[in-house]
């Protein structure tokens, strides 16, 4: 009988102590969401940049 109720007291301890990395991944997904917004941030930017070049080339300011 103290054999069973070591071993209960052995698994709850044992569970009772692992830490699960939910700062890890916490991390990790807001670094991905940020990686994500600012690629739709330099993709915006780029589309801006080159329909402005494009437009100040067919009004004649820049010359290719």
């Amino acid at each position: 009988m103290a054999s069973t109720g070591s071993r209960i007291a052995d698994i709850e301890t044992g569970t009772a102590n692992t830490v699960k990395p939910w700062g890890l991944l916490t991390g990790s997904l807001i670094a991905l969401f940020l990686s994500l917004g600012a690629n739709a941030y330099l993709g915006m930017l780029l589309a801006q940049m080159r329909a402005r070049y494009l437009r100040d080339i067919q009004s004649g300011i820049i010359k290719v």
